[in-house]
């Protein structure tokens, strides 16, 4: 049977008594005499026996002295604590009251009430709890940050009074990691642009704050090495760091590269540079409306040496041959597009012009040299003589002697030497008067022209 139940039955049952007390005292002479309570008190019962309350509230407690057939007994009541206290305490009909107020503390609490007199005593358990939460609130609501930097949150619990609650364990998460990252302790720190929510949780309770993420400003451009000298063919690779406007590198920032002279070098979407041609180019790295530069200059691949073909020659007094130069580099690559000079040791026998054709002069030997950027090679060229003319015996053909009336004749007559045709005339004078069997005209053989 319920404890108010028999409760209520007892104090029936005491208002039925004190009538019928109170009809006897109006009948008689003498009052009757009650029972002593002290030694009729059987015990001092509490209501409620256990209840729970969170810390700084207060909850009502009544204690009552029952006989031993369950009547109840006028007596004083004490009330006693193990945390809290028992304040505004009365008593009304046999029931005292006590009004708990639970401290700051949680735990279990003893509420004691003591019977006076006779040292009875019954105990109620208070379980103390922590307020619960019943609002959480951010401080800031909201913050703007810019990427790589951190902002510090509160969380401020609250309960249904609007009263600050201390002491709460608070869970913090980030809707968006991959733009801001929250701690256990709510400091923010930004990862890249965009936006993000912080939550922090109490007791089933949370607050929210908007974060904002923005990147820093490009403030300069460093391009990395300032300055290169390449060989044509060759490649340098460039780097362009973004920096902000204390001088602190950016990262993930768009990078755009430019040249100012393509025909020289050329540069790609990642700064890697190539030579194209002797000259010079400015390779320029722009990100967000901020630039910086870099100076290529690039000159040919040096020659290594000169190859000369052929590197003899055998000529004849006025012949010709034609030499051919090749520059090459360290690797023995042909190189093309450089300047020859042409030279000769010895003029007299053989000469050279700018193209490296070669004309015998007179017998003997020359050493002809090509010379590229500092190097050179060389041929020798060796001439001789054309072989001596083929002996022949001269013929004297169309012999005409012409008669006159003095002792002297004349002589005409073709000679034949050597393939060569030519007329010579001779005069001869003869003392007497000769005439040939033919009338004066007559052919004769000479052996000696």
């Amino acid at each position: 049977m319920p404890f108010t139940f028999k409760l209520s039955q007892r104090l029936a049952r005491m208002r039925r008594t004190a009538l019928v007390l109170t009809a006897a005292l109006a009948a008689c002479e003498k009052p009757v005499q009650l029972t002593d309570p002290i030694n009729t008190v059987a015990q001092v019962v509490v209501s409620p026996r256990a209840v729970t309350v969170p810390t700084n509230q207060m909850v009502d407690f009544m204690a009552v002295a029952l006989t031993t057939t369950g009547d109840t007994v006028p007596l004083a009541v004490s009330w006693s604590v193990t945390s809290g206290s028992v304040t505004d305490t009365s008593t009304s009909g046999g029931r005292h009251y006590g009004h708990y107020k639970a401290g700051s503390d949680t735990g279990k609490v003893k509420v004691i009430a003591h019977g006076n007199p006779g040292g009875s005593t019954d105990t109620a358990v208070v379980t103390v709890t922590p307020v619960p939460v019943s609002a959480v609130t951010i401080n800031p609501a909201s913050a703007s940050v810019l990427v790589g930097q951190t902002a510090q949150l509160a969380a401020t619990t609250f309960d249904s009074a609007g009263n600050v609650l201390t002491g709460r364990t608070v869970t913090w998460a980030s809707s968006n990691s991959s733009v801001g990252l929250v701690n256990g302790s709510g400091l923010v720190t930004s990862v890249a642009a965009g936006s993000t929510t912080i939550n922090a949780v109490s007791e089933g309770r949370s607050g929210t704050a908007s974060i904002s993420v923005s990147n820093v400003l490009v403030a300069s451009v460093a391009v990395s090495p300032a300055t290169a000298s390449l060989t044509v063919g060759g490649t340098q690779q460039l780097i362009a760091t973004p920096k902000d406007a204390n001088g602190n590198p950016l990262t993930g920032r768009t990078i755009s590269w430019t040249n100012s002279n393509s025909g020289v070098a050329t540069v790609n979407g990642s700064g890697l540079v190539g030579a194209s041609a002797a000259g010079s180019a400015t390779i320029t790295a722009t990100s967000e409306g901020q630039s910086g530069t870099a100076s290529i200059s690039v000159s040919n691949v040096a020659v290594a040496s000169v190859a000369v073909s052929p590197a003899t020659a055998s000529l004849t007094v006025g012949g010709t041959q034609q030499l051919i130069a090749t520059p090459k580099d360290a690797n023995g690559n042909a190189l093309i597009g450089r300047t020859i000079t042409w030279t000769s040791s010895n003029s007299g026998v053989g000469t050279v012009n700018g193209t490296g054709l070669v004309g015998a002069s007179a017998a003997g030997s020359a050493t002809i040299t090509a010379m590229s950027e500092g190097q050179s090679g060389t041929a020798t060229v060796t001439v001789t003589a054309p072989p001596p003319p083929t002996s022949a015996p001269s013929a004297v053909t169309d012999l005409t002697v012409a008669g006159t009336t003095d002792s002297s004749v004349t002589l005409s007559f073709t000679e034949v030497n050597d393939g060569t045709r030519r007329v010579v005339q001779r005069r001869e004078r003869h003392h007497g008067r000769r005439r040939s069997p033919a009338g004066g005209v007559g052919r004769r053989q000479s052996d000696d022209g």
